[in-house]
Formats: C-alpha cells, structure tokens, sequence
C-alpha cells in the first residue's frame, strides 16, 4: 500500500523500535507434523469471526466420541494475535498433548476443541511497523494516515467472540448439557473470550449469537491476556462487568515482581496501555469481594514467559496446577483435587480470622485471599487493585508511549 509522507517519516523512525520487538517476539514452535485427531479437534471460524454450521457440526460430532469414550469434561483452547493456521494447529496440538499427560495419572480425560480464529496479520515487520506508524501519526493528530493492523484484529478478536466462540460454547451446552466446559485462553484470545461472556459491552449494534441468553462456563484461563487491565472497571462499559458472574473461576497469569512478558509491554506502540497479563486487574469493590468470597479468582504469579509464546504459558508446570484445578471443580471430594490451589483457597475462606493472621503459606494467591480475609476494606491487593485507587500507579512518559520496547523488564 501507499504510504503519505507522513506515515513514511513515521516508518523510518520506528524502524529501530521494531528491531528490537523482533528480538522479543515470540519464538516459533519446532516444526512438527501437524496434530491428527487424538490430540484436539479443531474449529475453524469464518474470516469474519462467525462459525458455520457444517463447522460446528464436525465438532459436536468429535466430542461426542471423547465423551461415549469417557472423557468427563470439555476444554477450549483459543489463540491469540498473529497466528497462522499451521503454527496453530501445531500449538494446539502441543497443548493438547501436555494436557493429557498430566491428566492422565490424575484422572482428568478432557475433549479438548481448538478455536481457530483469523488472527493473522501476515509478516511481524510489515504489521509491527504499521500499527507503531499509525500509533505515532494519530499523536500527531493524523488518526486515518496509516492503517493498524493489530487494531483491527482487536476488533475482529471482539466479533469472533460475540458471534463464533458463542456459537460453540452454545453447541457444546446444548448437547452436553451435564459436561463441564472450560476456557484456554492466551493472548488476544482473552478478548475474544470476555466478548463471549458479555456480549451486552462494547459496541451493541454488532452482531451476537443469541445475545440475550444465558451463558456460563466452568474455568476461564487468561494466560498472558492481552487485555487492557482496567477493562472490567471503566465507567463508560459497565456491562463488562457481567463476564466475572459467568465463570466459575478466573485464572489470571501475572509476573513476579521485577519480571514481565516483554511482548505485552510492547502494546502500547500499536495503541494500548498496560496489559492484565503484566499488571493485573482493576475492579470495582462489588466485583472483587464477589470474585473473592465465591472463591471466583486465582492469580497464576511467575512462571511467565518474557517472549509470550502460547506453549510456554501452557507448560508442564502450569498444566500440573489446573489439571487438579478441574477435577477439583468437578468433583471437590476427588482425591488429585485436594491438592489444587481451589482447595487451598477454600481452606482460607473457611479459616478462623486468628488462624489467618499468623498464616505462612508461600503461595501468593492464598496470601492475597488471607489479606482480604483479614482486611477486606483494604485499597490494594497487589495485582488486584481496586478501581480508582491511584497510589503507587506507574506513569510513563510519552515516548514510552511510542517507543516502548525500551522499557523491556522495567515492569
């Protein structure tokens, strides 16, 4: 495409900016042959995010098979930003894998589907320069000069959500209206699950599968969400906020202190601030004592990869923490689930006050909970904050704004 002036100037001196984003980008998974049908079942989505019924069809069918055979639950994966369909199908399968080998001594036999969405923007230098040109050239007050290409996959991420992902999950209760269903989510693909979940935020002129109809799931994972993190707190979309009541649990990957996903601090050049998956979540008081009294959230701290790759959120050592996660959700008499951190944050709940103030549990979500048990009226809980409270917040100047691969690892 043809670029003004403008955008071409923009080009050139973003140039180094986009160097160094390509030094953390994401590494590609070892080429592999491509997952059959013992590893996860795919479903493909329509380039404009809707899901075809003969698609659907396909994977009703497949589950079916997973469940007459004995699989108990049903797992979604879906991907985020700048996947291809072989990188995906790859990714998907590798997960796949992992999560029936630590299930598998466990007990825990999921039918695991694979959302397949059009996020690909095609090559990382053309995609990357453009979204941190049109970043640049809106600051200097020319909005429509260059294209973004990470905007608009935020975009079709939302309509995917509200219509393709609805679609399935519907599928999946109709048919299999006693099966747990779960949601895997990394990336972009947390927006697309939030959308799903609350399809009244947001532009309400879009189209939504069944807008109206109630959807709930078991178990949302957001790992290494690229979602803003005051999305569920800001005062011109409240309806969001109705996505927290139809989950079981949210489990959100957060870094150590000193640490950080690299690519999700780069966000800002292509127009969006702080991510969840670096800083975590504000929210309204009502919605974290309700996340937190129903047991409804898990904070996920460390094991965050600085380069974001899908495979090494969903590593053997995460997956050795859902895995009694789930059955735990299921069925909380299940011996591998007495294990799980739900466990252990129901121990806190139902802890003598005395008890919490001398509790020495190294686990930081069971902390957070012991702090909110003991002062429930507190400003902050760490990586969850209350909405509107402002001490201690971050600021950055603007050429962070622009050139944000130089704060890599100042989070």
């Amino acid at each position: 495409m043809k670029h003004s002036p403008a955008s071409t100037l923009a080009l050139r001196c973003l140039s180094a900016a986009a160097a160094l984003f390509f030094a953390a980008a994401p590494v590609r998974a070892e080429m592999r042959p491509a997952g059959g049908p013992a590893d996860y079942h795919p479903m493909v989505v329509e380039k404009d995010g809707r899901a075809a019924d003969a698609a659907l069809d396909g994977m009703t069918a497949a589950v079916e098979r997973d469940l007459q055979a004995g699989a108990g639950e049903i797992v979604v994966l879906v991907h985020g930003f700048a996947v291809s369909p072989q990188r995906g199908a790859e990714e998907f399968s590798d997960i796949a894998r992992r999560l029936r080998r630590q299930g598998e001594a466990a007990g825990l036999r999921p039918s695991i589907v694979g959302v397949h969405w059009d996020s690909d923007a095609g090559s990382l230098g053309s995609w990357m320069l453009q979204a941190s040109a049109q970043r640049l050239t809106s600051l200097l007050g020319m909005r429509r000069a260059v294209r973004n290409p990470y905007l608009e996959k935020r975009r079709l991420a939302s309509a995917t959500g509200r219509t393709g992902l609805r679609s399935v999950l519907f599928r999946l209760q109709d048919r299999f209206p006693q099966t747990p269903v779960h949601l895997f989510s990394h990336s972009l693909g947390a927006e697309v699950v939030v959308s799903a979940l609350a399809p009244e935020a947001g532009d309400v002129t879009a189209p939504a599968e069944q807008p109206n109809r109630p959807l709930h799931v078991g178990a949302v994972v957001l790992a290494g969400a690229d979602l803003d993190y005051d999305r569920f707190s800001r005062q011109d979309d409240t309806a969001v906020r109705f996505a927290l009541r139809r989950a079981q649990v949210w489990w959100l990957t957060v870094p150590e202190k000193g640490k950080a996903d690299g690519v999700l601090e780069m966000r800002r050049g292509a127009g969006r601030g702080d991510a969840a998956g670096n800083r975590g979540l504000a929210l309204q008081r009502e919605d974290l004592d309700r996340l937190l009294f129903r047991r409804g959230m898990v904070l996920d701290q460390g094991n965050v990869p600085a380069k974001h790759a899908i495979t090494d959120y969903y590593n053997d050592r995460r997956m050795a923490q859902l895995v009694p996660s789930l059955l735990y959700l299921r069925d909380p008499s299940a011996v591998a689930g007495r294990s799980s951190v739900l466990a252990a944050l129901d121990g806190v709940l139902g802890a003598e006050r005395e008890a919490l103030a001398s509790h020495t549990s190294t686990d930081p979500c069971v902390r957070l909970y012991a702090a909110w048990r003991l002062n429930p009226v507190g400003a902050e809980f760490g990586d969850l904050q209350v909405a509107g409270h402002t001490e201690g917040a971050r600021s950055r100047p603007l050429l962070d704004a622009v050139l944000p691969s130089q704060a890599l690892g100042q989070y």
